[in-house]
């Protein structure tokens, strides 16, 4: 039985050794599942590629390089994957990771409004540790932004979707970079890496760190746009509005990490962790957290823009 190309698949469901037992989301390159692992009588998670995208090798070559990418990074702030297939019965291409109960921090903010400064600087650490093992492998997440960090139910940032990834000491010719024409999300897309994907260095990923705690802060992306000609202008001339009522040293965080000029950012996600740690409070302890809501804050700009968008 071939999957067809708009078919969601049904609890009980077998792909590989693992039974479905429910959509958990999907995206533009493939459906996320939870499943059961039969052999081992574990829960996971099951990623398959959309069937309308299996007829593309450059779509196949790029999700299985987002397996390889997720699976040669161990950090408890990361997923791990487990294993990669191809079932030939359903004609699908999939790999399994550990599942991961929580919220999307989009969602949080969605659901609860702003996070308060405390907390969102401890989640921000916690990224920040995840991109820099990533970054020490030579790995650039290219896509970071609230809906691919999950808070897990206990309280820990954990960093989803490498779908993007670029490891930087491959090929760089390889299908699945010539894949996409503008990469990631434009909203926490960092100057550079707007005007040429293959650009994205690490401070990229420090700028969509900054541009992610500006949401978590605010419940705003930093900068915006009725088209997206206009929010690529945006993100490279105009800065961030002030946000009433925060710190200045967390006014300066967020400028330093959004800088235009990457070289005036922090290098990497480790160096962008070590400059959140400074400026938390020396009462918090950086593991698991309750989030608190934080009041929605007055941004010095007009919202029409945003209005108009949805």
């Amino acid at each position: 039985m071939k999957v067809q190309p708009t078919t969601s698949l049904p609890a009980d469901t077998m792909v590989g050794s693992y039974r479905l037992l429910g959509q958990i989301g999907r995206g533009g390159m493939g459906t996320v599942y939870r499943a059961e692992q039969v052999s081992l009588q574990r829960e996971v998670a099951v990623k398959i590629l959309h069937p309308k995208r299996m007829v593309d090798p450059r779509a196949v070559d790029s999700f299985l390089r987002e397996a390889q990418i997720a699976a040669a990074l161990s950090h408890h702030h990361l997923v791990p994957v487990y294993d990669v297939g191809f079932d030939e019965i359903l004609g699908v291409h999939y790999y399994a990771m550990k599942y991961v109960s929580g919220r999307t921090l989009s969602t949080v903010v969605a659901q609860e409004g702003p996070i308060s400064l405390d907390n969102a600087i401890i989640l921000m650490e916690q990224v920040g540790a995840a991109l820099g093992h990533a970054h020490n492998q030579g790995i650039v997440h290219r896509d970071l932004k609230p809906g691919n960090i999950i808070l897990s139910d206990s309280g820990q940032a954990i960093v989803t979707d490498l779908g993007l990834a670029m490891d930087r000491l491959a090929d760089q010719t390889s299908a699945s970079k010539r894949i996409l024409k503008l990469v990631g999300t434009a909203e926490y897309a960092a100057p550079e890496q707007l005007r040429n994907p293959d650009r994205a260095t690490a401070a990229a990923d420090v700028w969509a760190m900054g541009a992610t705690l500006y949401y978590l802060l605010t419940g705003s992306e930093p900068f915006n746009g009725e088209t997206l000609l206009d929010l690529v202008v945006a993100v490279a001339t105009e800065e961030p509005p002030l946000m009433a009522g925060l710190p200045a040293e967390a006014q300066r965080l967020l400028a330093h990490f959004m800088a235009k000029d990457p070289a005036r950012r922090p290098p990497n996600g480790h160096a962008a962790q070590g400059i959140l740690e400074t400026l938390r409070r020396p009462a918090q302890n950086a593991g698991a957290l309750s989030i608190q809501r934080r009041r929605p804050v007055n941004v010095a700009r007009a919202t029409v823009a945003r209005r108009r968008r949805r």
